[in-house]
């Protein structure tokens, strides 16, 4: 969380989805090391996922604050 009480979630889709991708290379093992491939596949991701999650929502919290305000 940061100093607003919110929660960074680059943060945790990036850390969520590199679990993921580290658990699916141990079942799907094209070549040697494909679990680490996958575990920074799923890093990127979600760090990707994560920057959309909380640009939507900062736009969401944009828009009530102008509904708040009538802007």
């Amino acid at each position: 969380m940061d100093s607003k009480g919110k929660i960074n979630y680059i943060v945790v889709f990036s850390i969520v989805f590199a679990i993921i991708g580290f658990i699916s290379g141990y079942f799907f093992t094209f070549f040697p090391g494909s679990n680490f491939i996958l575990l920074f596949l799923g890093f990127f991701v979600g760090i990707v996922l994560g920057f959309f999650v909380s640009w939507f929502i900062n736009l969401r919290d944009i828009d009530k604050e102008k509904r708040k305000y009538k802007i």
